[in-house]
């Protein structure tokens, strides 16, 4: 949502090291997006919550060398078992 984007743009405007980025992330691009945005090998917190492929853009994020001291994670608790979730 355009007008959405524009007014999140504009709360975050007085914050000078927040970047905004209207675009799709997937596995295949999460690397370039943080690189582009100059994000630090060693960042404080990561968070995902995309609605489908989130364990895969994790994935994608530590194997190129980025260690976020903190992760949040989106679970999907009407997976069905066998799967197990901690």
């Amino acid at each position: 949502d355009a007008g959405k984007f524009a007014r999140l743009g504009a709360i975050y405007a007085r914050f000078p090291d927040v970047g905004l980025a209207r675009c799709k992330v997937h596995p295949h691009n999460v690397a370039a997006l943080m690189s582009g945005f100059e994000i630090p090998a060693d960042f404080d917190l990561l968070n995902i919550d995309i609605d489908s492929y989130d364990l895969e853009l994790l994935e994608a994020v530590l194997q190129e060398g980025w260690t976020p001291k903190v992760i949040s994670l989106e679970i999907n608790e009407k997976i069905p078992t066998p799967i197990f979730l901690m």
